[in-house]
C-alpha cells in the first residue's frame, strides 16, 4: 500500500511518513496515539479495515473492507478555536480528489460530508488535542466508500460507493493519494487566514444546502433556506422573516436528503 500511495503522492510534506496497517480499531485512535508521541507533522494513518471505527457525535462508522480509512495528524500554528474549519477544508479536497480519481462530480452536505445523488459516499472526523500552549495536534479521519457493493438496510437508502456509481472499481491508494495532495493546496490557502474567506467561491459552488430548505436541530427546531457559508465556516439559513441565521451546530438536515422529506 505504501509503495502504491508514494506513486500518486505529489506533496511536499503531507504524507511524508506512512504507516500502515491491514486492520486497525480505528485510524483516528491510533493518529491521536501518535500525536500523543510528538510523531512528525503531516504524518498519515491507513488501514484496509477499521473495527470501531467513529463517526460525528460518537456514532459508529462501518468499515468494511474495499473502502478508504485514513487519518492525518496535523500540528498547526493556528488558533485552537479554528482547528474545526479544516473539517470543511478536508470536504473541499475530498470532492476535487474523487473528481480527479473517479471523473465523478459530488458536492458537500455542511459540514463535512460528501454526496452524490443524494446519498453519502464519505465521512470525516475532525479532533483536536489542547494543552497548556494551545492546540497540540488535529487528527483528520477518512472514510470512503469506494468499492463497497452493499450496505446494512438501515442505511442503504442514504449511502452510495464510487464502484457503485461508475459501475467499476477504483484504487484506494490513488484515492488516498490525491486527496493528500489536494488538502495540502487547500491547506497552503486556509493557513493565510485560519478561515474560509479564501475558499468560499469553491465551496458554496459544492454546497448541497445551498438554495434549499434545512431543518436545524440545536437547542430548538426550526426551518430555513440555506444561502451559502461564511468567512468562518458557519451555514447562514434565512427564514421565513428573512433573518439571516449563523448556524455553527447542531444537527442540520436538507430537504430530499437522507430520508427528509
Amino acid at each position: 500500500m505504501i509503495k502504491q500511495l508514494n506513486q500518486y503522492l505529489k506533496t511536499s510534506w503531507l504524507g511524508k511518513n506512512i504507516i500502515y496497517e491491514e486492520i486497525m480499531e480505528s485510524t483516528n485512535k491510533y493518529a491521536k496515539k501518535l500525536g500523543e508521541e510528538n510523531v512528525t507533522n503531516g504524518t498519515v494513518v491507513v488501514t484496509k479495515k477499521q473495527t470501531a471505527g467513529r463517526g460525528r457525535r460518537g456514532r459508529n462508522w462501518i468499515s468494511p473492507e474495499g473502502n478508504c480509512y485514513f487519518s492525518l495528524l496535523l500540528k498547526p500554528s493556528i488558533q485552537t478555536e479554528h482547528a474545526s474549519r479544516l473539517t470543511l477544508v478536508s470536504a473541499l479536497a475530498l470532492a476535487e480528489a474523487i473528481k480527479n480519481v473517479a471523473g465523478l462530480e459530488t458536492q458537500i452536505k455542511w459540514p463535512n460530508d460528501v454526496v452524490v445523488d443524494g446519498k453519502k459516499l464519505c465521512g470525516i472526523l475532525t479532533e483536536s488535542s489542547i494543552d497548556v500552549d494551545g492546540l497540540k495536534y488535529v487528527v483528520i479521519g477518512i472514510g470512503i466508500n469506494v468499492n463497497q457493493k452493499k450496505f446494512d438496510p438501515e442505511i442503504d437508502s442514504m449511502a452510495t460507493s464510487i464502484s457503485l456509481q461508475l459501475g467499476q472499481d477504483v484504487e484506494c491508494a490513488h484515492m488516498i493519494a490525491e486527496f493528500l495532495n489536494c488538502f495540502e493546496m487547500y491547506f497552503s490557502i486556509f493557513i493565510q487566514t485560519e478561515d474560509l474567506s479564501m475558499l468560499l467561491s469553491q465551496y458554496n459552488a459544492l454546497l448541497v444546502n445551498k438554495n434549499r430548505e434545512v431543518r436545524i436541530v440545536d437547542q430548538s427546531e426550526r426551518v430555513g433556506v440555506a444561502i451559502g457559508i461564511n468567512d468562518v465556516g458557519e451555514l447562514l439559513v434565512r427564514n421565513n422573516a428573512g433573518v439571516v441565521e449563523s448556524v455553527n451546530a447542531g444537527e442540520v438536515s436538507v430537504r430530499g436528503l437522507y430520508g427528509y422529506v
